[in-house]
């Protein structure tokens, strides 16, 4: 590769960085949302935040491509064939779980909450493309748009 060719500093800095920070924003934002559906299962009114799921595949896959970037345009390393072989393993479970986990987990949801009384809130659940949000209330809570 000739100088001129060579990616600047920037490239080779912004990438891994925009990478790197939106696989942590994501995977947070996952972990987040999957601890407040966990820990509402016992009240009155459980919000499921369906969209918040695709999420764990978006950062699995955006955490592979930092750790890549990183290596090769910030280090300007070679990637071993071990590592190949762990990141694309990581990335088609990434892209599997970007797929099916939202609709798996509803389906659990759903499971587990409509044979204890559960029913879902249309008035307070609401779809916007692929964001998602079902409300689910209690036996005798009532369903008012919050």
């Amino acid at each position: 590769m000739r100088d001129q060719d060579a990616p600047s500093i920037a490239e080779r800095v912004g990438g891994p960085l925009i990478f790197g920070l939106g696989g942590l924003a994501s995977l947070g934002w996952f972990t987040v949302q999957l601890y407040i559906l966990l820990s509402s299962f016992s009240g009155q009114i459980i919000t499921f935040d369906k969209s918040a799921f695709y999420l764990l595949g978006v950062g699995g896959g955006l955490v592979v491509l930092a750790y890549a970037t990183t290596k090769e345009a910030l280090l300007r390393k070679v990637l071993t064939a071990l590592e190949a072989k762990v990141l694309t393993r990581i990335g088609i479970v990434s892209l599997f779980l970007l797929f099916a986990l939202p609709w798996v987990v509803e389906e659990l949801v759903e499971w587990v909450l409509i044979p204890k009384g559960y029913q879902i809130c249309e008035a307070a659940s609401h779809v916007w493309l692929l964001f998602e949000q079902i409300v689910f209330v209690a036996p005798g809570a009532s369903c008012i748009k919050e």
